[in-house]
């Protein structure tokens, strides 16, 4: 957690675990857009000094792929939508949070 900026004290027991899959969502999520990021920069800057198209390099995406590009190619782009059954599961712990606190 320390990566995240939560000590092990707080992971263990201030956060709820539903808190904690919605902060390591935010983590991947952040780490994914630094390194498309920094994949468009260095295609950008090797256009001016190299045949990219001659190489097969046609965007980005070939000059260095991530597990996500191949998960985007399976699931046609659909990479941030999660399932009914994740949602239900979150909206019950949410629930049972609420219920806990107004005790």
């Amino acid at each position: 957690m320390g990566e995240i900026g939560y000590n092990r004290r707080e992971a263990l027991y201030e956060l709820k675990q539903w808190e904690i899959i919605l902060i390591i969502r935010g983590y991947r999520r952040r780490q994914r857009i630094f390194c498309d990021m920094i994949r468009w920069q260095t295609y950008i800057s090797l256009m001016p000094h190299a045949d990219l198209a001659k190489n097969g390099i046609n965007a980005a995406t070939d000059l260095i792929r991530f597990p996500w590009d191949e998960k985007e190619d399976e699931e046609e782009g659909n990479t941030n939508t999660i399932s009914d059954e994740e949602v239900q599961r979150l909206r019950e712990l949410i629930r049972q949070e609420n219920e806990s606190a107004g005790k």
